[in-house]
Parts: C-alpha cells; structure tokens; sequence
C-alpha cells in the first residue's frame, strides 16, 4: 500500500492540471481532428465527463480507457479501485473549467455518450494517464495478496 501511495503522490505530482485559458468554447462537433475547447461541468467517474456540448450538458466517454465502477446505480457494482480512479481524473481536472476534446470516427456510444480523447489545458492527454493509474492499482493489489 506504501507503494502505490508514493506512485499516486508521484503521478499527482508530475501531471499539472493546467490553468484557465481564453480561447473559445466550442459548442458543436469539429470534422477535423483538430482540438476544441468545451466548457468542463464535472467529472462523473474515472473514465466519463460532463461538458456544454451544443449548448447543453452532455456526457463524454473517454476513447480507450476502461475503469472500474465507483458510481453505478447498483451499488455492489462499485469498487474501491473505481473510487480510486475516478478520485484521480477529478485532481486531473480539478483546477480546470475547459477541456479539450479530440473525436474519433465514431462520435457516440451504445449509452449516447460523446466518445472523445480528452487534454488537460496544458495539453496532457487523459486518457493515455488513466490506463498506467489502473495497472498500478492493478499490480500493487496482485502483490499484496502475494505475501
């Protein structure tokens, strides 16, 4: 457990959530894969967000990136490593009122959550962080029960 808390403090540490930017807020889907700032409501769990997406609040669900339950309705679904995670992408974002969202070919999932790769303000992409969180989480529980 040490462990992991030292891995924890040490990502927190080395990923900056950013600050405020003036660029423009974009309210629709962009056709290129260029960036477009939306405007950050709140973050739901550790893979899925809530942003101003055509004028209303819209659910985005991060491209790649898998974590365990902490909010489901069914509350046995919900785990600690979940909490974890999603604890994690709100310091990520905790600082930030905008994000930036690239989209894929495939704007919407099977729930019409928008599918995107999320940037922090300074340009960090989310979802390559959140995978290397959960296979430490992962990795430290497997050893613990090793001993």
């Amino acid at each position: 457990i040490i462990i992991f808390v030292l891995v924890l403090v040490t990502l927190f540490t080395l990923v900056g959530c950013g600050t405020q930017t003036d660029d423009i807020i974009h309210d629709d889907y962009s056709q290129s894969n260029e960036l477009n700032a939306y405007q950050l409501v709140r973050v739901v769990d550790g893979d899925t967000l809530v942003v101003i997406y055509n004028n209303k609040e819209t659910k985005v669900r991060m491209i790649g990136v898998n974590c365990p339950e902490s909010v489901a309705q069914k509350e046995s679904r919900n785990t600690k490593e979940g909490k974890i995670a999603s604890d994690y992408t709100k310091s990520l974002l905790s600082n930030s009122t905008v994000v930036y969202l690239e989209f894929d070919e495939d704007l919407y999932d099977q729930y019409d959550r928008l599918l995107a790769y999320v940037y922090t303000e300074d340009g960090e992409m989310v979802n390559e962080l959140l995978p290397s969180i959960t296979y430490i989480m992962i990795r430290t529980e497997t050893e613990l029960k090793k001993k």
